[in-house]
């Protein structure tokens, strides 16, 4: 079973900076003249060509990839810290029944820096745009894991004219931000501390860029999803150490509160729901009962969040952690293709 937990998910991105940065600063210091030497692994650090295409969203532009046939087109958002490549398993799963697509938001993958603050409302029109400057044709079934969910939520219930339905995996309920200070402000503290820690070395990357290619040979093993074949780890790696997914990961995270307060209050109407929530907490760095004690509260907000919908179903799913598509990808496969069969008798 996949055991990060959902705190665990969003810091991954700063952790990884810290450990980088450490490593990296440890072997460069002895000698500045010379290219750092990557540490034994016994993988071969091959690269991954972009599979996609770079789509411009109003002076950026996004990177889009999809397979498969048939309508309507299912459009995968990744949680906080992922990108395309780690959904790229699912996808091709979904692709044997329709059309399915994964994107990478500004910074993340093989898209361009975009503009700061990150928010669910920017993530959410950037999104919008991107599908309707790629031609993808309507309608969608929007999956948002963790974090995605938030942006799809909000552009389903802004455009819901183009939406065949919506399935959220364990998704990041409106709300939790203020659960989070009120009852688990350690978890506050611990991202500010890695916020703060992070900072000075943003900007040093912004003043001297250390190359992709050198930085990743620090990001450590664990940090990459299980998924992942060997061949593209080296990609996952590289795109951890990239200034735009460092800057975009900080904002994305000091503005939790502000894309929470966007979502809040939004409907879906009659569009189908499915909200698939994790049985399993997860290994918290707060401790075991506070793990327990989150995820009550977790539960609580996702039974909240599928009321705004009149046709929604909620399913627990034992024996998964945070990320169910890795843990019980058939359930979230089951779910996304009753709603694409739906969708198509209509």
């Amino acid at each position: 079973m996949n055991i990060r937990s959902r705190e665990t998910v969003l810091a991954r991105g700063l952790i990884t900076l810290l450990l980088m940065v450490g490593a990296f600063t440890t072997v460069y210091a002895q000698d500045s003249t010379e290219t750092p030497e990557a540490p034994e692994t016994g993988i071969e650090a091959t690269v991954m060509s972009m599979p996609g295409e770079l789509v411009d969203v109003g002076g950026y532009q996004l990177h889009i990839y999809c397979l498969g046939e048939g309508s309507p087109t299912v459009v995968l958002d990744a949680g906080a810290g992922d990108w395309s490549l780690a959904m790229l398993p699912l996808q091709q799963q979904l692709a044997e029944f329709t059309r399915t697509c994964v994107y990478d938001r500004a910074g993340n993958g093989w898209s361009e820096a975009g503009p700061l603050p990150v928010t669910a409302q920017g993530n959410a029109d950037a999104l919008y745009a991107l599908l309707t400057n790629a031609e993808i044709e309507a309608p969608y079934v929007l999956v948002g894991h963790s974090y995605g969910g938030l942006n799809v939520r909000l552009l389903a219930s802004q455009h819901s004219e183009s939406i065949a339905g919506v399935v959220l995996i364990d998704a990041r309920p409106p709300g939790m931000r203020v659960v989070e200070s009120e009852q688990f402000p350690e978890v506050l503290a611990m991202f500010q501390q890695q916020i703060d820690s992070v900072t000075p070395f943003i900007e040093l990357l912004q003043s001297e860029p250390i190359p992709p290619e050198a930085a990743a040979q620090f990001v450590p093993e664990e940090f990459v999803p299980a998924t992942l074949p060997t061949e593209l780890r080296q990609t996952y790696k590289q795109q951890l150490a990239t200034l735009g997914y460092l800057e975009a990961m900080v904002s994305l995270i000091e503005n939790l509160e502000v894309s929470e307060e966007q979502v809040a209050g939004t409907e879906l109407g009659d569009i189908p729901l499915v909200v698939l929530v994790a049985g399993e907490p997860g290994a918290s760095p707060m401790g075991t009962e506070q793990a327990a004690a989150m995820q009550q509260a977790w539960i609580a907000l996702q039974e909240e969040q599928a009321t705004i919908s009149t046709q929604s179903t909620v399913i627990l799913v034992e024996d998964s952690g945070h990320y169910i598509y890795v843990d019980q990808p058939q359930i979230v496969i089951d779910a996304i293709r009753e709603i694409v069969e739906a969708a198509r008798t209509e």
